[in-house]
């Protein structure tokens, strides 16, 4: 069981739904960061957006720019809510995307080609 006194870094992450988070992103006040693996990646991303895997985060935060807000998204908002904790216990102003990329995709948002999120 966690102290008392010790903060909790997940419940500070903001939770941004894909169609606000397409909306913020193309208006040009967020950044987007793909947390998921290569191999999930090719099979379809959002374009446009970079992709940095979860594992890599502990040596690859400063690569962000610290005065940007960054939305996470992974394939479906866990390790992006995990990845956004990270990123906010360093100072960037991260957000998860919730549903992550089932959701962008349920939504009808566009994603490249071959269109896979969910792998059977």
């Amino acid at each position: 069981m966690r102290p008392m006194n010790e903060k909790n870094p997940f419940a500070d992450v903001p939770q941004i739904d894909p169609k606000s988070a397409r909306e913020m992103w193309e208006r040009g006040e967020v950044d987007v960061v793909d947390v998921r693996e290569q191999q999930e990646w090719d099979l379809g991303h959002i374009e446009g957006v970079r992709l940095v895997p979860m594992g890599q985060l502990p040596w690859r935060w400063r690569e962000f720019d610290p005065g940007r807000k960054l939305i996470c998204v992974c394939r479906s908002g866990n390790r992006s809510n995990y990845a956004a904790a990270l990123l906010r216990e360093v100072g960037i102003d991260a957000a998860n995307m919730s549903g992550g990329m089932l959701e962008w995709k349920a939504d009808g948002s566009p994603i490249t080609a071959p269109g896979i999120v969910e792998q059977r």
